[in-house]
């Protein structure tokens, strides 16, 4: 019995290879482009602005994480673990100097992290409603 798995509609496989993440990625802008611009009208602009940096922190580090996972394709299983693994500490390298440069710009980096918190709470939730499909 050979079943085709279900691949949802966010991650479905390419032709090249390589797999659709820009449904995510533009769930979680929205999201919390959303979110910042309520803040920015109603509460105060900067904290606005600082939810959308950590929006956009997220996004980034989301396409990265997406583009070093299909480098891995063809790899042996140590060489991928490898760039995994680097692009890990890399991706960290570079949420932290996100945050610096979110602090040196003045935002509150509470508001930061509260956009960091909508745009991954976009893809658990997307991926909750995906298992459910299953």
């Amino acid at each position: 019995m050979n079943e085709t798995p279900q691949i949802s509609e966010d991650s479905r496989e390419q032709a090249d290879g390589s797999y659709e993440v820009s449904g995510f990625l533009a769930r979680q802008l929205i999201a919390g482009g959303c979110v910042a611009v309520g803040f920015a009208l109603f509460v105060h602009l900067e904290i606005g602005l600082a939810v959308l940096f950590g929006v956009v922190l997220m996004v980034v580090n989301a396409a990265w994480l997406n583009r070093r996972m299909m480098a891995t394709e063809g790899l042996d299983v140590e060489a991928g673990q490898r760039n995994l693994y680097s692009g890990a500490a890399l991706r960290f390298g570079g949420l932290l100097l996100g945050l610096l440069v979110a602090g040196v710009m003045g935002l509150h980096l509470l508001y930061v992290a509260l956009g960091m918190f909508v745009a991954q709470a976009v893809i658990f939730f997307t991926a909750l409603r995906g298992f459910g499909k299953e």
